[in-house]
């Protein structure tokens, strides 16, 4: 599961670097919030700024590929590490407890409730990322049961 998550997150990471106008588009959209309900009283919280859109998109492109980078060294670790005694064995599962932990910050923090209630991505029906990012975490979630019950 470490693996695949990892690998997950590298192919996101790299689709979002060489085909950066694409998902740019969600993210600014997203925090312009220009697709929420007409009436909504929250729009003070947009922001229209482009050069704050990139930083942002940028932002989550690191984090992404950060989180690839733990993930796959951690998956490396342990599978070294399994025939090692148990505390080695645990211990070698520090960059997969970081990986998904900043996972988790990314998908659950950032896209739920920074995206998804602080900019109300959920009042939009062409850029809602909620569905996804629940997909995501929850695998996340799994990821780090696993790591957890794996003695």
């Amino acid at each position: 599961m470490t693996i695949g998550s990892g690998l997950y997150c590298l192919i996101v990471t790299f689709n979002n670097v060489s085909d950066y106008g694409t998902n740019f588009q969600f993210v600014k959209h997203v925090l312009e919030m220009d697709t929420i309900f007409p009436n909504s009283n929250v729009m003070y919280r947009s922001i229209h700024q482009d050069w704050f859109h990139h930083l942002a998109y940028c932002f989550i492109i690191s984090l992404e590929g950060a989180i690839s980078s733990f993930l796959l060294f951690g998956a490396y670790q342990i599978t070294a590490s399994i025939n090692r005694a148990t505390e080695h064995f645990h211990r070698s599962k520090k960059y997969a407890y970081l990986g998904i932990a900043l996972g988790i910050v990314l998908w659950l923090i950032g896209f739920m409730v920074v995206g998804g209630e602080w900019f109300s991505m959920w009042q939009s029906s062409s850029w809602n990322g909620l569905e996804s990012s629940d997909r995501i975490l929850t695998f996340f979630v799994f990821t780090y049961l696993a790591l957890v019950l794996v003695d």
